[in-house]
C-alpha cells in the first residue's frame, strides 16, 4: 500500500497558496513502484478527483525523460494518495482480448466481440466456458473464486430481499405470535402444561418456578412468557389431576380385565401411606401398560380391616369392576396380606416373589458358620474407608495412576440391610479393587483386618452363586412386559444355574447346598399356584415345558380348558353372527348346520381344539411379545387369545407400588 506523508484534511476549503508540499507514489504496469515529491495543493487536488490529470503528468514526464520507459503503451497505472488506490489496475481477463472502443472487447483466440459494460464479467465468463484449457492453474483459481464470490454476494441480496418481503407479510403473525404467551393464549397454555408435566415428572417441588434460575432459563428461551406463581402451578396440578383421572377412567372402562399391585411405606415423620398401581393391557396395543393410582394417606392404626377400606375406596374412586381384576400383588406382611384376602378372595391374592427371592441369600449366610465373619470383615473396610477422609481419595488416586479418569475411577459399595442385592454390590465391587485395598486401609490409624487370599476364593464362590438369585430379582422387578408368566421358567432355570456351579472351597458348597434347600422349601408349591401356572402355560414362550410337576402343570390345563368350555359358546355367538337369508335361498340349510357346528369345539378327549392345537405348536423365541403373540390372530384363537390376555397382564412383584417411594 503506498500513502501520501501528508494529510489533506481541510484542503479542499483553501484557494491560497499553501507553504505545504506533498508525496504521491506511482506505479506503471509491472514496473516497480516510485514517488514524486513536491506537489502543491491544486496538483494535489487535480490527482486526486481526475485521473486524466496523473495520465497527463505521467506522459510528461516520459517525454521529458525524468522517468523510464520500457513499454511501449502505459496498459495499467496505479497511483495511491492519502493510503487509497484511485486507479485500479486491469483484470488479467485483458490479457486474452483486444479492447475494440470503451464499450466492447475482441478475444484473442475466437475473435468473438463481447460487451464490456465498465467490467470484465462477460470475458471471464467467456474463458472459463470456451478457453478454459489455455489458462493457468492460478489465473483459472483466481476466476472461479471471483465467480463464486459474485454468485455469493447475489444470493445474500436475493436472500435479503426475501427477508425484507417476509417481514411486511408477518406483521399480523407477529401480533399472533405475541397475543399467545398472554393467559389463555395457545403458546402460554402449552408451556404452562410443558412446565407442570416437568414438575410431577421430575418430581420437582412447585417452589421451582419462584427460584432465579429457573426464571432466567424461561426469560431466556421464551421471553414473552409471564411465569405463573407456585400458588397458580398448585390448583394446575390439582386441575390437572382430575382431568388425568377422568381420562384414565374412561381407559378402564374399555378394559377387559387388569392387575393390581400395593405397598404401605412410612416416611421419616413417621406419616404412612398407601400407594396403589393398575397393570393393564389396552384395546388395539400390544404392550403393557402401568398406571399409579393412588398415594392414599393412612391416618389410623394398619389394621387388616383398615387397609381393606383404603383398597375398596380407590377402587370405588377409579370406577374399578371387582370382576375384571385378575389378581392383587402385596408384600407378605400379616396386615396387608390378610387385608388382600378380605377384599378380593383368598385367590386373587399373589404375594410378592421379589421380596421372598431378596430374603434367601442373607438367611442363607447367616446359618453357615464362618461365611457372615468374612461378609463382616468386608464390610467393616468398606464402612471405614467412606468414613475417613484421605482413603477415598488414595483409592482414585492409585486407579488414576493405572489409567483411570475421576469419572471412571470406582468407589466402594456398602451393604444396606433393606436394599436388595447390596451385599452382592459390595462383594463384587471390592473384588475389583482388590488390588488396593492394602494401600488404602493402611491409612488408618489402627486399621482393619485384611482378607487373606483363602478368604478371597471364597467370596468369589459366593459371588458366582448369589449371581443368579440377582438376575431373577432384576427380571420380575420391571412392570412393563409380563413378570409373572415368567416366574415358573425362570426360577427353573435359576435352579438349574445354582446347581450347575462347582464351588471351589468348602464354604461355597456349603452355602450352594443350603441355598438350594432353601428354594425347594421357599418355592416347595409354587408351580400349584393357579395364576402362576395359567399365565406360564399361556405364555408362547414358555408354555409347560419347565413344570418340574405334571400334576401341576396338567391341572392348570385342565383349569384352562375349563375357562373355555364356559366361554366359547358367547364368544362365538358375537364374534361370528350368522347372516339372515332370503326364505327360499338354498344356502339358508348351510347357515343352520355351520352354526350348528361351530359349538362342537371338543374333541373325543374334551380338550377344546384350539387349545389342544396351541398346545401342539412349538414355543416361540423367548425375545417376542407374548401380548402380540395373542393380539394379532385372534382370529385362530378366538377365546384362547382372551383368556391369555387375561393372565398374562398379572405381574409378579409388588416392585411397581414401592417405586413410588423410591
Amino acid at each position: 500500500m503506498f500513502s501520501t506523508d501528508e494529510d489533506d484534511r481541510g484542503l479542499e476549503t483553501l484557494y491560497e497558496e499553501d507553504p505545504r508540499r506533498f508525496k504521491v507514489w506511482f506505479r506503471i504496469n509491472k514496473q516497480d513502484s516510485f514517488f514524486v515529491n513536491g506537489f502543491t495543493i491544486q496538483e494535489y487536488l487535480d490527482f486526486k478527483h481526475k485521473d486524466e490529470k496523473v495520465l497527463e503528468y505521467i506522459m510528461k514526464r516520459f517525454a521529458e525523460g525524468s522517468l523510464p520507459r520500457s513499454d511501449e503503451h502505459v496498459k495499467a497505472l496505479w497511483m495511491s494518495i492519502d493510503g487509497v488506490e484511485f486507479s485500479k489496475a486491469k483484470s488479467g481477463k485483458w490479457n486474452y482480448f483486444i479492447e475494440q472502443d470503451s464499450k466492447t472487447a475482441k478475444c484473442t483466440f475466437c475473435s468473438k466481440i463481447f460487451q464490456t459494460c465498465g467490467n470484465a464479467t462477460n470475458l471471464k465468463h467467456h474463458l472459463l466456458s470456451k478457453h478454459k484449457l489455455f489458462l493457468s492453474s492460478s489465473e483459472l483459481q483466481k476466476f472461479s473464486k471471483s465467480t463464486k464470490r459474485a454468485s455469493n454476494d447475489r444470493a445474500c441480496d436475493q436472500t435479503q430481499t426475501k427477508k425484507c418481503k417476509t417481514t411486511f407479510t408477518q406483521i399480523p403473525q407477529i401480533f399472533e405470535h405475541i397475543t399467545s404467551f398472554t393467559d389463555g393464549g395457545k403458546k402460554f397454555d402449552r408451556t404452562t402444561d410443558s412446565i407442570l408435566f416437568m414438575l410431577a415428572t421430575d418430581t420437582m417441588p412447585l417452589t421451582t418456578v419462584d427460584k432465579r434460575g429457573f426464571k432466567q432459563l424461561i426469560k431466556i428461551l421464551a421471553p414473552l412468557y409471564p411465569i405463573p406463581s407456585r400458588k397458580t402451578f398448585t390448583s394446575l396440578a390439582d386441575a390437572k389431576y382430575k382431568s388425568l383421572q377422568a381420562v384414565l377412567i374412561t381407559e378402564l372402562a374399555a378394559v377387559r380385565s387388569y392387575c393390581s399391585t400395593c405397598d404401605i411405606w412410612t416416611d421419616v415423620s413417621n406419616q404412612s401411606y398407601l400407594g396403589v398401581t393398575i397393570h393393564y393391557v389396552p384395546e388395539k396395543k400390544i404392550t403393557l401398560s402401568s398406571r399409579f393410582l393412588s398415594l392414599y394417606s393412612l391416618n389410623d392404626h394398619h389394621t387388616s380391616q383398615y387397609i381393606t377400606d383404603s383398597l375398596l375406596s380407590v377402587v370405588d374412586t377409579f370406577n374399578l369392576l371387582n370382576e375384571k381384576i385378575v389378581a392383587v400383588i402385596s408384600d407378605n406382611a400379616t396386615n396387608i396380606k390378610k387385608a388382600v384376602t378380605d377384599g378380593y378372595g383368598i385367590k386373587r391374592k399373589s404375594p410378592c416373589f421379589a421380596h421372598i427371592l431378596s430374603h434367601l441369600v442373607p438367611s442363607v449366610i447367616k446359618v453357615i458358620p464362618g461365611l457372615d465373619k468374612i461378609i463382616s470383615k468386608v464390610k467393616d473396610i468398606v464402612v471405614r474407608t467412606k468414613r475417613s477422609v484421605t482413603a477415598p481419595d488414595t483409592l482414585r488416586n492409585l486407579q488414576i495412576r493405572d489409567g483411570k479418569t475421576e469419572g471412571t475411577a470406582l468407589k466402594f459399595i456398602q451393604d444396606v440391610e433393606t436394599r436388595w442385592n447390596s451385599t452382592l454390590y459390595m462383594l463384587e465391587r471390592f473384588l475389583i479393587s482388590e488390588e488396593y485395598v492394602y494401600p488404602v486401609i493402611l491409612k488408618f490409624p489402627n486399621p482393619p483386618r485384611m482378607i487373606d487370599p483363602e478368604e478371597i476364593q471364597v467370596l468369589k464362590d459366593l459371588i458366582v452363586l448369589m449371581k443368579p438369585v440377582e438376575s431373577v430379582i432384576n427380571k420380575l422387578s420391571g412392570d412393563s412386559y409380563p413378570t409373572c408368566s415368567v416366574l415358573i421358567p425362570i426360577l427353573h432355570c435359576m435352579k438349574m444355574a445354582i446347581q450347575s456351579t462347582k464351588p471351589e472351597t468348602k464354604e461355597g458348597k456349603k452355602f450352594q447346598q443350603k441355598l438350594m434347600s432353601e428354594i425347594l422349601l421357599k418355592f416347595e408349591n409354587f408351580e400349584s399356584n393357579t395364576l402362576l401356572a395359567i399365565s406360564s402355560i399361556l405364555d408362547p414362550r414358555f408354555k409347560q415345558i419347565h413344570f418340574e410337576s405334571a400334576i401341576a402343570a396338567a391341572t392348570a390345563i385342565n383349569y384352562i380348558n375349563d375357562l373355555m368350555k364356559s366361554n366359547y359358546k358367547s364368544t362365538c355367538t358375537e364374534k361370528q353372527p350368522v347372516k339372515n337369508c332370503n326364505p327360499g335361498d338354498l344356502w339358508t340349510f348351510h347357515d343352520k348346520i355351520a352354526t350348528k357346528k361351530s359349538g362342537t369345539v371338543y374333541m373325543n378327549d374334551g380338550m377344546c381344539l384350539e387349545f389342544k392345537q396351541y398346545l401342539k405348536q412349538p414355543v416361540v423365541n423367548r425375545f417376542q411379545n407374548p401380548i402380540e403373540y395373542w393380539k394379532v390372530p385372534q382370529d385362530t384363537y378366538l377365546v384362547l387369545s382372551e383368556i391369555a390376555v387375561k393372565y398374562l397382564c398379572i405381574v409378579g412383584t409388588s416392585v411397581p407400588s414401592e417405586r413410588l417411594f423410591s
